[in-house]
């Protein structure tokens, strides 16, 4: 089966350096099949067997067990992935601005009442959406300006939450679904 992972946190102003050649090759050694990387921010798209929760428990103990330091890693199935995009509620502000609109994914099902916690924080006409295990966030400003920082998100979210823009998720995408 087909999943994509997304690493939290690495290559980020020079901290947990992680080179995609060496996430590839951990995962090819973890078994995972059909492994690509696309860009520095950590995002995997690989074939293997496993539950979603193995998976990122494989992955975050291979980053450890090399790098010497732990990683949050999310994993989802490509069909997955591929229904959360098509239930995108910011369809036209992505076609504008798709680096403003983002997709969190947490690595535990999102915390009743994340959304009002968010949209309290919300500022500049920054929409919040969630639905089912996604949030979304337009931040029409940019993300840099927002409060609504990583940190907020995973309090309001109950766990590891990481975030890509649009373009990103529409890449992948396409690299599951040639």
């Amino acid at each position: 089966m087909k999943h994509i992972a997304l690493l939290r946190g690495i290559n980020v102003s020079g901290k947990n350096k992680v080179p995609m050649k060496d996430l590839e090759s951990l995962c090819t050694r973890l078994k995972w099949h059909s492994v690509k990387t696309h860009l520095q921010t950590g995002n995997v798209i690989f074939s293997a067997k496993g539950s979603r929760v193995q998976l990122e428990h494989a992955l975050e103990a291979a980053i450890n067990s090399h790098f010497s330091f732990p990683i949050p890693v999310v994993v989802r199935t490509a069909d997955a992935f591929s229904t959360l995009i098509k239930a995108s509620p910011f369809t036209e502000e992505a076609a504008e601005t798709p680096s403003k609109v983002l997709l969190y994914l947490s690595k535990e099902p999102i915390a009743p009442g994340a959304s009002d916690h968010l949209k309290e924080r919300a500022r500049a006409a920054e929409a919040v959406f969630v639905q089912d295990e996604s949030l979304w966030i337009h931040f029409p400003k940019g993300v840099g300006s927002s409060k609504l920082t990583p940190a907020v998100i995973d309090r309001a979210v109950g766990s590891n939450a990481t975030g890509r823009n649009w373009n990103t998720v529409t890449k992948l995408q396409q690299l599951c679904f040639p």
